[in-house]
């Protein structure tokens, strides 16, 4: 239907970019003193992207099914693992699960701990896709529970003392931080990792 839609498109004679100027004019007028209300309009013209961007997310919530079927906002047994582990652990002052506690908690069970980095990369991947699958869904259900966000943080901070085993694996982790720089170098650990991966 995406792709349906994108030839109709070829045939609208206004050029987009006007289109999505008189859009946003409509929308600053219907919202009088809202200033973030030209906001959403934005982008409303590039319907190549938005069809690309919906295409996706289809491809997603397809995924989710077929590995889920209805209990796609379930929590999954790696998920259940750190709301066990985490039960009765105490909250910092802004509200949070400790992450000293966490660590000792997650430390205290050697079965799940990662010996390697590619292990810490492996597992920190599953949860950023398991969190791409649920947003596809266009819900804020996709948040992962405190929890896993805390094993997260713990995997983390792994990555600063496991030593790499080669050099390829050192670039792998690099590779994966430079991939979001921005949530992933400003962070507690990020200098004890980079130092840990040039050895």
């Amino acid at each position: 239907m995406i792709d349906l839609a994108m030839q109709q498109v070829k045939k609208i004679k206004t050029p987009l970019g006007e289109l999505e100027e008189r859009y946003r004019k409509l929308v600053v007028r219907a919202n009088p003193g809202n200033l973030f209300a030209a906001m959403n309009t934005f982008g409303f013209a590039d319907l190549e992207m938005l069809a690309e961007k919906s295409k996706k997310k289809a491809a997603l919530r397809h995924e989710a099914y077929s590995r889920f079927g209805d209990r796609v906002f379930e929590p999954t047994a790696a998920e259940q693992y750190c709301i066990d582990t985490l039960n009765g652990v105490g909250l910092d002052r802004y509200g949070f699960i400790d992450d000293e506690a966490a660590a000792e908690r997650f430390r205290a069970d050697p079965d799940m701990l990662p010996n390697t980095l590619a292990d810490c990369l492996h597992e920190m991947r599953y949860w950023d896709e398991l969190s791409s699958l649920r947003y596809a869904f266009g819900t804020t259900d996709g948040d992962p529970p405190q929890e896993v966000s805390t094993r997260g943080s713990f995997l983390f901070s792994c990555m600063a003392t496991i030593r790499p085993r080669s050099k390829d694996e050192s670039l792998q982790v690099l590779r994966w931080m430079i991939e979001d720089k921005q949530n992933r170098f400003d962070r507690t650990h990020t200098d004890a990792i980079l130092l840990n991966l040039i050895g």
